[in-house]
């Protein structure tokens, strides 16, 4: 049996629903479990604590999975979890602001090492950990059936992986190659999203509501944009009534594509400046 058996003492963040094993809190490993299998983690006591994903090069030594002892760690574990996630959202409403968001955030819906990026048609995963690894491509199936997605693209393309002993990894999992760009909408506003190339997973969705909120507070005024990337900040600025946005990034890729979405919300070329530079220079 494959178990990781706690020094004395460690117990404590376990038993306060922390999610993280640090390798200083293992006082034994037991049985030969391999990277990101399911491991029972066991306290000094001989009490079992939870069941978690093992990761034998990390720091982090394992992440929980689930603290019922019940509960088995298999796909119909990942579906539920999967599809508790996303109804979270929905419930919130969140989908009637936007049709590109995040449907799964790691640790905090349950999932370690799981990111999950619905734009649109496509959903964007990125795994962050060993045990996910293992699962990743039934928790792909499960989304990508969930929410009828023409496909599923991997954006693994992170240097957290190399803590875990993993190699980044890029590339369709499921369905059709895009054949550009793919158009979000946000709060009435579109944008062009490069799901396979584009920083992050292609957008920066936790923005989301700050981008609404600097709409509200812009009007008439003039703003300036720092790491602007393709210019969410800028269109919610101008589309509020902005009187000139100054948009500043390294990269002219992402300010050509800022510059595309703003023909693409039919807003005014004039008040906005693209200006490809290094910010603390500018």
């Amino acid at each position: 049996m494959n178990q990781i058996i706690l020094a004395p003492g460690r117990e404590k963040s376990v038993l306060q629903r922390h999610p993280w094993i640090f390798s200083g809190a293992v006082e034994t490993v037991t049985g030969s479990p391999q990277s990101g299998e399911t491991v029972d983690v066991i306290s000094s006591k001989g009490e079992w604590l939870c069941s978690a994903a093992y990761s034998p090069v990390s720091q982090i030594r394992a992440r929980i999975w689930s603290w019922n002892k019940e509960e088995t760690i298999d796909e119909e574990f990942f579906e539920r979890q999967i599809i508790k996630s996303i109804e979270r959202r929905e419930k919130l409403g969140l989908f009637n602001q936007s049709d590109a968001i995040r449907l799964v955030h790691g640790e905090s819906d349950g999932l370690p090492g799981l990111v999950a990026d619905c734009y649109g048609d496509t959903i964007v995963l990125q795994i962050l950990s060993a045990g996910m690894e293992r699962w990743k491509i039934q928790a792909a199936q499960i989304i990508q059936s969930r929410q009828q997605a023409k496909r599923v693209i991997e954006r693994s393309d992170v240097e957290v992986r190399k803590l875990e002993g993993l190699p980044e990894s890029t590339g369709m999992m499921f369905g059709d190659r895009p054949s550009g760009e793919i158009t979000i909408n946000e709060n009435g506003l579109r944008f062009l999203v490069d799901v396979l190339q584009g920083q992050k997973t292609g957008f920066y969705l936790d923005q989301r509501e700050n981008r609404k909120l600097a709409g509200t507070l812009l009007h008439g005024k003039r703003a300036l944009n720092c790491f602007s990337y393709t210019g969410g900040f800028t269109i919610h600025a101008l589309a509020s009534g902005a009187e000139e946005v100054i948009s500043i990034d390294s990269s002219n890729e992402a300010l050509e594509t800022g510059r595309r979405n703003l023909q693409l919300n039919d807003l005014a070329v004039h008040r906005a400046t693209w200006l490809d530079a290094d910010v603390f220079q500018a």
